[in-house]
């Protein structure tokens, strides 16, 4: 599991896009969101963390990696 904390996030519509730029690197990828402190959880067998930040930093949130 990827842990990141995205401080730009700030409403459904950012997770949206979100999940959508990890989607089209890893379709099988499964995204969840605690909105109120602004993390996100990606659940993948194959997105590596450096992935999962550069095609976030790409769709404009950069992310900062959170320790398990």
């Amino acid at each position: 599991m990827i842990k990141l904390k995205i401080d730009k996030m700030h409403c459904m519509s950012c997770f949206r896009n979100i999940d959508d730029a990890i989607k089209e690197i890893d379709s099988n990828a499964k995204t969840s969101v605690q909105m109120e402190s602004k993390l996100v959880e990606i659940q993948s067998d194959t997105l590596t963390q450096d992935q999962a930040t550069k095609a976030l930093l790409d769709a404009g949130y950069p992310a900062e990696v959170l320790k398990n």
